[in-house]
């Protein structure tokens, strides 16, 4: 029973000290913002689903072509020279 209680006021601390830290970091955060990103509609999409990906679905056995119909939410990260992109 105290280690339950203990756990519980541990939980409570690291809490209430994560979201007093956020509110504080808030300036940190938006000083790395783009503050002037404007969306080019004529660019876009940018990505285009390729209709030939496929794989296997391990749990049906059936040929899934996951790329087949749409390609959102891109994001890209730069680590060690090498740009990696997700998306869904």
């Amino acid at each position: 029973m105290k280690s339950a209680f203990f756990l519980l006021i541990t939980f409570l601390l690291v809490n209430c000290t994560h979201d007093s830290s956020a509110k504080k970091n808030t300036s940190l955060t938006e000083s790395w913002a783009f503050p002037y990103f404007k969306k080019v509609d004529s660019l876009n999409p940018i990505l285009q689903p390729t209709k030939n990906l496929s794989f296997i679905d391990p749990v049906t056995k059936n040929k899934v072509f996951w790329e087949e119909r749409n390609v959102l939410n891109p994001a890209a990260i730069v680590r060690n020279d090498t740009v990696y992109m997700l998306y869904r």
